[in-house]
């Protein structure tokens, strides 16, 4: 419901200006209408993100510093955790802003 209303209120760019310098297709946002992610998009990203080769690099350089696998697994879980928060803010301030 909530979302709902933050989509109603986002005012488009009637203007075209994409003869800019500025301008890029690929940077470009995309109309309210035409976003095709979901929750499910967004946990893959944060997936793939988090499942990768300097992750385990870290894990094993935490193994052989003194620390066990849990410690290490518990670190680097709060580590994206705490990553995870500041990037879903920054999605929803940038949908908030647009309103206005």
């Amino acid at each position: 419901m909530r979302e709902e209303n933050l989509h109603k209120d986002i005012v488009l760019l009637n203007e075209d200006v994409s003869s800019s310098d500025l301008y890029s297709e690929d940077l470009a946002p995309v109309p309210p209408k035409e976003r095709t992610w979901s929750m499910w998009s967004l946990a893959s990203l944060w997936v793939g993100m988090a499942v990768c080769i300097p992750t385990y690099m870290l894990a094993s350089l935490m193994i052989l510093g003194g620390l066990s696998w849990l410690e290490s697994l518990l670190i680097i879980g709060l580590g994206n955790l705490i990553i995870t928060i500041p990037m879903v803010l920054n999605g929803q301030l940038v949908e908030y802003l647009l309103i206005f």
